[in-house]
């Protein structure tokens, strides 16, 4: 039972900290780009939310609007 707990443990930690952003983040590292080895997942989700351009008001609002749910339900949930 110990070590099941502790495989999913490390599976959950694994999947959390490596995606997509991670993966970029090391390959911006590897290649050097615009010399700097300092990047990481943080780095990339910040590049990514200064540098994007969206299709459509409609892209944005699609994006958005599962945060702005949830922000709403905890902050609904939060004044009870």
């Amino acid at each position: 039972m110990l070590v099941s707990n502790l495989l999913t443990l490390l599976i959950i930690i694994f999947n959390v900290s490596n995606n997509c952003h991670s993966h970029v983040a090391e390959a911006l590292c590897n290649m050097n780009y615009g010399n700097q080895t300092g990047y990481n997942m943080i780095h990339v989700w910040w590049y990514c939310m200064l540098k994007s351009k969206y299709t459509s008001w409609g892209a944005i609002f699609k994006t958005y609007i599962g945060f702005v749910i949830i922000l709403a339900l905890i902050i609904g949930f939060s004044r009870l």
